[in-house]
């Protein structure tokens, strides 16, 4: 999980994993550089739980960065994404994990529901059962990145994220796995979306539809083009890390 300036929803977002049915993890929650430590304040309820583990960056770089440089800590077999400001249902990581082992997948996702600002519940999202068909076609939209959980060793042998991106580099790892991994999702919701015009995917500059977001899906686009091309022979890594940052344990 990342973070930037979300201390109104930051709270809620650590106590749907920390309420998992499923509970051997830990939660790594990198802060992008926050104006100031107001996040800190909401969580301070949980500072206690052994499973929530802190960072913070000493410049913004971008959630893909940031997400990079945790996976390279990584050691155990499944990583999985949750946004700052939605939320987890109670049973995800368990329904999640019994989906990989018995699909035989290394990416999994789940539909998921849409909520406002305040929580209350809009409207749903239902995703495929299974994607790679789906990927030959030329689809972009295969899972919803914040859903997934994915088999650490896709990570290892194909990298992460895009690491000169800011926008859309979820999308990018997704298609690059597609062309090796098995993806599926959970058809059940198991994710709550909170839809909101401050979120990268909200604002006007790097929201859906934008010149930006645009753009880099052309890239994107352009990529997978020619990694089809290549087949086995594509290289799947992507563009390391442009910036210099640190990122410290609290």
């Amino acid at each position: 999980m990342t973070h930037f300036a979300c201390e109104a929803f930051v709270a809620d977002a650590v106590r749907s994993i920390l309420d998992q049915s499923f509970t051997d993890f830990e939660i790594w929650l990198a802060d992008d550089s926050s104006p100031d430590d107001r996040w800190l304040e909401q969580l301070r309820p949980f500072r206690s739980d052994p499973r929530l583990r802190l960072f913070s960056a000493d410049r913004n770089v971008g959630t893909y960065r940031l997400k990079s440089r945790l996976i390279e800590r990584v050691r155990s077999p499944y990583v999985a994404f949750q946004d700052s400001d939605d939320m987890s249902g109670k049973t995800r990581f368990e329904q999640q994990i019994e989906a990989l082992d018995r699909r035989r997948l290394d990416i999994v996702g789940s539909s998921f529901l849409l909520v406002d600002e305040q929580g209350a519940r809009t409207g749903e999202r239902r995703m495929p059962r299974s994607c790679n068909w789906l990927e030959r076609l030329g689809k972009k939209h295969l899972v919803h990145h914040p859903t997934c959980l994915v088999r650490t060793r896709v990570f290892r042998e194909i990298g992460s994220f895009d690491g000169t991106a800011r926008i859309g580099a979820d999308s990018d790892f997704i298609l690059r796995a597609a062309q090796r991994y098995r993806i599926g999702n959970v058809r059940r919701p198991l994710y709550y979306y909170r839809e909101r015009s401050a979120s990268l995917t909200g604002a006007a500059d790097t929201g859906y539809g934008s010149s930006l977001r645009e753009a880099y899906a052309r890239e994107v686009q352009a990529r997978w083009r020619r990694n089809r091309q290549l087949g086995a022979a594509a290289d799947l890594r992507p563009p390391a890390v442009d910036i210099d940052f640190a990122l410290r344990e609290l």
